[in-house]
């Protein structure tokens, strides 16, 4: 329309419009024809224009800066559309968030200024709020720049807004542009318009407020981290070598030592006196450890590492009451149970997606399914392993959280191999009670960047990636893969055998992988973990082992013949 290149700044091909022949709209795409030979001096009244002042164009408002001619014709390429494409969403909008200002953009027939800039403050996104109500918008994508995006979420959510979050990284790959804020919008509004752009998952206001919790808590435990990094530093200027003696200075006979010291106490002796008998190290060897040259400064550093260690942990208590009170307020959530043919598709997702396909089905089972496979052995190993996990870790909450994940979850995550209750609280904060947001396993893989990332052609795998991510929930479960490598379930046996296929590294993804999936199947189709134990998995991979090479001499035109029985196979 005329008053939409009017709205650009091109008053001068939109007055030469007006007085030619009753002409008085034209569509946008000519409109963009005109404003780009209106640049190239190819249109438009002669002389007009030609100062520095042409081509500008207002998007903050009407008392607003007027945009730069560089700014125009970035206006320009965003708003381009193709003819061959047909659009999805046409009531979208696109913000470009900021710290300190957000780039909105709509339609250019739903406004004069397509493109207006919006500060941060409360009054001022309620203000973007009903400016989007006024040009009928029914969506909005936005980028989740930082936490920035947060506030912005809130506002349009309580407006009735269908908001889709997407990832920096995805709209930056989709083609080759030029970087500015008023481009970035326009180009947000119209990969949305197309369908183009998948949203990220935001979970809802009760999981949110529990992962606030839960992240703040595990800041406070990394920060209680350095301070004993701190203890360690004064004892060492002091030569007070505890902390080589002890595996862990935070541990009962370590934090005896250290408050009798701040407390004045100085005969090794006295101090040695403390040591608990789980303590490997002799009396004698805490009697040389502990002579040092114990001077002010060392111990005054001591003293503050040691009250800020225990303010810290004070603050960790005040999150896992806060947490125990949130986690309080869920509904109580029954075992999941599925038709056969919902289990099935389940069964089915895991058999495409696993990287361990000659061993479907290895550990998920019914108890009492499993009991008459295995025998008795393995039940009396995973009885053994239960007690074992009822120790209490370090950094475990200082309330007992075991009974809630339970309840609110429907199943026990602990039960399975490696998962504390500190790694099932880290998934159920940052996914939810349910995991309903990925209707499969693989989708949930995905999620996690833990599957693997094989760029494959033609049947063919042509590369293999790593995918870089900053996902919590893959990271706790790398953490947990790492604790059963002296395991002897059937997935520490896993995790060895990849390990000496593979490296470290790759083996702690595999595994990961592999108890994610284990998670997602006990959350969302009530699976039981049970496990088999190390003798069923190495029995199962050498048979596995031992049909692949049967085939093979088949092949070759070979017979096997067994060196024991003399059995020719």
């Amino acid at each position: 329309m005329v008053s939409w290149i009017q709205s650009v700044g091109f008053v001068d091909i939109a007055e030469s419009l007006r007085s030619q022949s009753g002409v008085v709209a034209i569509t946008e795409r000519e409109g963009m024809l005109l404003m780009r030979k209106r640049g190239r001096g190819e249109a438009g009244p002669k002389g007009a224009g030609a100062g520095k002042g042409a081509g500008k164009a207002e998007v903050h408002g009407a008392a607003a800066p007027s945009l730069k001619k560089k700014s125009v014709q970035e206006l320009e390429n965003s708003l381009e559309l193709d003819d061959d494409l047909e659009p999805i969403n046409r009531d979208v909008a696109g913000i470009d968030i900021g710290s300190e200002e957000h780039f909105v953009s709509v339609p250019p027939n739903r406004a004069e200024q397509p493109v207006r800039t919006f500060g941060c403050f409360t009054p001022d996104l309620h203000e973007m709020a009903k400016w989007l109500k006024a040009c009928d918008i029914l969506s909005v994508v936005m980028e989740s720049t930082g936490i920035y995006w947060v506030p912005v979420y809130r506002v349009l959510e309580q407006y009735g807004f269908k908001i889709l979050l997407v990832d920096g990284h995805a709209t930056k790959r989709v083609a080759a542009r030029k970087k500015s804020d008023v481009q970035d919008c326009c180009w947000l509004r119209k990969l949305h318009m197309y369908g183009l752009l998948s949203g990220c998952f935001v979970p809802a206001s009760d999981v949110l407020e529990m992962r606030t919790y839960w992240r703040q808590r595990e800041t406070l435990v990394a920060a209680a981290a350095s301070q004993l990094n701190g203890m360690q530093k004064s004892l060492e200027q002091m030569n007070v070598q505890i902390h080589k003696v002890l595996s862990d200075i935070s541990g009962i006979t370590g934090m005896n030592i250290l408050r009798a010291i701040l407390a004045g106490q100085r005969d090794p002796l006295v101090l040695a006196k403390m040591r608990q008998r789980t303590v490997k190290s002799s009396e004698e060897t805490l009697v040389k450890a502990l002579t040092g040259n114990y001077e002010e400064a060392p111990l005054f550093t001591l003293k503050q590492a040691m009250d800020t260690y225990d303010f810290i942990h004070r603050q960790i208590g005040e999150c896992d009451l806060r947490l125990q009170e949130r986690m309080a307020q869920f509904a109580t959530r029954p075992a999941p149970r599925v038709a056969s043919d919902d289990r099935a598709e389940g069964d089915r997702a895991e058999g495409d997606g696993a990287e361990d396909k000659e061993v479907a089905g290895e550990l998920l089972a019914g108890t009492h399914e499993v009991c008459e496979q295995i025998g008795t052995i393995a039940h009396r190993r995973q009885k053994k392993g239960e007690r074992n996990r009822r120790r209490r870790s370090k950094n475990e909450p200082s309330v007992d959280l075991r009974d809630e994940l339970r309840r609110i979850t429907g199943v026990d995550l602990t039960t399975i191999d490696g998962i504390s209750v500190q790694t099932a609280l880290s998934i159920i904060t940052e996914c939810g009670p349910d995991l309903a947001a990925w209707p499969t396993e693989d989708q949930f893989a995905s999620w996690t960047t833990l599957a693997p990332n094989n760029r494959i052609s033609g049947g063919k795998i042509l590369k293999k990636t790593k995918r870089r991510s900053q996902n919590r929930v893959a990271q706790s479960l790398r953490v947990a893969a790492q604790s059963i490598h002296h395991s002897h379930s059937a997935i520490g046996a896993f995790y060895r055998r990849m390990r000496a296929r593979l490296s470290g590294p790759a083996a702690i993804t595999a595994v990961a992988h592999k108890l994610a999936r284990y998670i997602y199947r006990m959350i969302r189709y009530g699976q039981e973990y049970v496990d088999k134990g190390q003798e069923w998995y190495e029995q199962q991979y050498e048979a596995i082992q031992r049909a692949r090479v049967q085939k093979e001499a088949a092949r070759l035109g070979y017979c096997l013949v067994d060196a024991l029985t003399g059995e020719v196979s």
